[in-house]
This record gives C-alpha cells, sequence and structure tokens, in this order.
C-alpha cells in the first residue's frame, strides 16, 4: 500500500489518501492516525478505509454529462439563453451570432433589453407568465442587434430550476 502515508502517521501527522486496489479496481479513501500508548508516544499507525468506487463512478458519469450537455447547448445551431433572477446567465453562440453581442455583455442583463421598445411590454409579460407557470408556447419578438439592425426570433421559455432557484430556458 502507500507505505510513505504510514510513515507521516509515524511522524504524527495524519494524512488521507486515494488509492486504487487492482486488479479489482476499487476505489478507496483511506484516513491514517498515530497510534498512541498511555504516555503519548506513537507505537503505531491505525486507519480507516471507505470503499469510495460507487462515488467516483458516479462523479465521473456526472462529469460526462456536463460535458456532453455543454456541448450540445454551446454547438447547438438553435439560440439557447438562461435566465435566472431576470438577467441573462448564459448565452450560446447561436445567440450570441443572431444578437451581435459578445456573452460578456448579455451576461448579467435583462433579456428584455434586448428586444425593440415596442415588443418589451409582451416580452416581459411573456417571462413573467412562464415563471408563474403558464404552459410555453412560441412567442415571436424583434430584437436589436448591437449593430443597430432588428432581426425577428421565436422564443420558447420553458421554465426549470437551476442551482435551486426558478429560472428559464
Amino acid at each position: 500500500l502507500q507505505i510513505k502515508y504510514h510513515l507521516l502517521a509515524l511522524k504524527g501527522e495524519e494524512p488521507e489518501y486515494e488509492y486504487e486496489l487492482q486488479p479489482a479496481g476499487r476505489i478507496y479513501h483511506t484516513k491514517l492516525r498515530p497510534f498512541r500508548d498511555s504516555k503519548g508516544d506513537i507505537v503505531g499507525v491505525i486507519g480507516i478505509a471507505f470503499d469510495i468506487t460507487e462515488i467516483k463512478r458516479a462523479e465521473t458519469a456526472i462529469h460526462e454529462s456536463v460535458d456532453t450537455y455543454r456541448t450540445l447547448i454551446e454547438f447547438n445551431p438553435e439560440l439557447v439563453a438562461l435566465v435566472v433572477d431576470g438577467k441573462l446567465a448564459y448565452v450560446n453562440e447561436a445567440l450570441r451570432r443572431v444578437i451581435g453581442y459578445e456573452p460578456t455583455e448579455m451576461i448579467g442583463r435583462s433579456p428584455v433589453e434586448f428586444v425593440i421598445p415596442e415588443d418589451r411590454q409582451r416580452a416581459g409579460e411573456r417571462i413573467r407568465a412562464v415563471m408563474a407557470g403558464d404552459t410555453p408556447k412560441p412567442s415571436e419578438y424583434r430584437t436589436i442587434r448591437k449593430d443597430g439592425a432588428l432581426r425577428t426570433i421565436e422564443v420558447l421559455a420553458q421554465r426549470i430550476s437551476y442551482r435551486g432557484k426558478p429560472a428559464l430556458v
């Protein structure tokens, strides 16, 4: 096993480490502590190992899933945005191309700001309705690109939970 950690425990430290036990492929998280006699002198090492194989597999699956969905959203030709607390929290590349603003120029702003003034009230009402649980339905809005050009887009917003908060995607 990991002798260096046992030697650290013999010197009074309390190391923790992970290792994979072959050939079974099980992963363990181990905690070592110095074992002391009645005088307080270190006379050995005591430890406990937890089998964390399933946790590690779940973490790997989550990371792969996140990476997959991030790629699907980022390279999706459809416009995708995440609205949290009424502000844009994420925009994909397709939205950047259509609106003409960099993501850093959009994040933190209301999506309604990018809609022409004549459509803003309707857009705001639709956002509030979907956040209140109304059935999602496609809506068209005219947007103002960074270069001033107008562009009509279709929006189909869905309420979701994002980090424990209601949001729109």
